[in-house]
């Protein structure tokens, strides 16, 4: 688990790493769904054979958001399918 504090109206970061030890390149669209705490999102990478990708991005955490801990599911896809 990543974990971050943040305030409502406050922006969340998080970095997708691709490792693609494959011989083929490799596209992986990883979603996120935020139920109204923070924005869903959805980013595309791909690594070349071989290689890595990475890239950062931001979710904004709702400014009616409650205190607490919040978990957010993270799901990959790719051309063998869905996971997470």
């Amino acid at each position: 688990p990543h974990l971050q504090t943040a305030k409502p109206g406050e922006k969340l970061k998080a970095v997708v790493r691709v490792n693609n030890t494959s011989a083929q390149n490799q596209t992986v669209t990883v979603s996120v769904r935020g139920r109204g705490v923070v924005n869903d999102a959805a980013h595309t990478l791909t690594a070349l054979a071989g290689t890595s990708k990475e890239q950062a991005f931001e979710l904004k955490l709702s400014e009616g958001a409650r205190p607490g801990r919040h978990v957010f599911e993270v799901c990959t896809s790719d051309s063998s399918g869905v996971e997470g």
